[in-house]
């Protein structure tokens, strides 16, 4: 709640979109409500800033993105698009992409993430230039996005382990630029319940594997070559 309230209070963000699956919805009876008890924020500021859609893929209580880029292409043709989990916020930074002039439908940003105290129970700051693991943990596309891709990552879901890597595998096989300007747009991982869900499958294995590494934004075409 700490990292939707953050989120939502960013000048920055014009519209937080919430995808939750029925069969998980369990903790938000009234998301609204949770919100609201949780954010300095008046109801009706967060009713203008907040847009829920229930009932994705019953399968799964994990938001796959395929759905998402599908969902995107839908309502949120030519925006600029974040696609993240729960515990990810922004900081004034993210107002950078205002001034952006490379982000489009063929090219996107995946994002590797701070720490707050520069290190948690999991793999600590990840936009760093040494010791870089490949890690990224913020999406941000400018959709629709091609149908095949659309349809190659509907079984893709946000938090197992390697699926950012396999998705940079598959942008690129289609044709699309990824990078990873995290040094100029800062994201932050809020990880305060000491729960990780292990035992799942990881996503990028027989080599369908990529990494896009810590960068700034780019300022000319030529500053865009990796």
């Amino acid at each position: 709640m700490q990292a939707i309230c953050r989120n939502l209070q960013l000048p920055a963000v014009t519209k937080y979109h919430f995808l939750q699956n029925i069969r998980d919805s369990r903790h938000e009876t009234n998301p609204l409500m949770a919100i609201s008890s949780h954010c300095n924020m008046t109801a009706l500021d967060i009713i203008k800033k907040t847009s829920f859609y229930f009932g994705h893929d019953r399968n799964s209580s994990r938001l796959s993105f395929g759905e998402a880029f599908a969902l995107a292409g839908w309502y949120l043709p030519g925006r600029t698009v974040i696609i993240t989990n729960l515990d990810i916020y922004f900081d004034p930074s993210l107002a950078e992409l205002r001034r952006d002039r490379f982000l489009s439908h063929t090219t996107s940003y995946f994002l590797s993430r701070y720490e707050p105290n520069g290190a948690a129970l999991s793999l600590g700051t990840q936009c760093k230039m040494g010791n870089y693991l490949g890690s990224h943990d913020s999406f941000i596309i400018v959709p629709p996005i091609p149908s095949h891709l659309v349809k190659e990552t509907m079984d893709l879901r946000l938090g197992t382990p390697g699926v950012e890597n396999r998705l940079i595998h598959e942008f690129r096989r289609a044709g699309l630029c990824v990078y990873n300007p995290c040094l100029s747009i800062r994201s932050w991982h809020l990880h305060g319940s000491a729960v990780r869900t292990l035992g799942l499958p990881l996503a990028n294995t027989m080599g369908r594997n990529d990494v896009a590494h810590p960068r700034k934004l780019a300022k000319k075409n030529k500053d865009l070559m990796e």
